[in-house]
This record gives structure tokens, sequence and C-alpha cells, in this order.
């Protein structure tokens, strides 16, 4: 998206109470004009993963859920 300048839709899909999988669409993410765009473009992705998981923690993906709770290093990027 930063080398073509194609917009960031974060998306959303979960499981309602029902069984039935719901996707959301959110606003693109605004990127900047410098090389920092990725990082920015990140952490707002970060900032929008957080609010997802913190309002409907049951769809984490339980393997994300257990890395994350012992300290697996699997989704862990270095700078």
């Amino acid at each position: 998206a930063a080398m073509t300048g194609a917009a960031v839709i974060p998306v959303e899909c979960m499981l309602d109470a029902s069984g039935r999988i719901c996707v959301r669409f959110f606003p693109a993410l605004h990127g900047c004009s410098d090389a920092s765009q990725t990082m920015v473009l990140v952490e707002q992705y970060v900032a929008h993963l957080e609010q997802m998981w913190c309002s409907a923690p049951e769809n984490i993906a339980t393997k994300r859920l257990r890395d994350y709770l012992y300290g697996s290093r699997e989704y862990i990027v270095s700078p």
C-alpha cells in the first residue's frame, strides 16, 4: 500500500452468538508521505486490533491467545 498509494482498510471478521460470521469494514488508516509511513500504519492497525480484541476476546484465535499468554515469540517482529 505504501508503494502504490492504496488505502489500508481494517476488516474485522467475528462469530456472533448464533455462530454467524459478521464482517465489518472500518475507515481507512491514514499514512504520511515520508519513510515512516509503514510504521505509522502498523501502529494504527495494532491500536485497531487492541480495541477489537478488548471488545470481543472470544474471537481471538486460540493459538494467538495461548502464545500471548505463555510467551511465544512467533508473532513478534523485530524493528
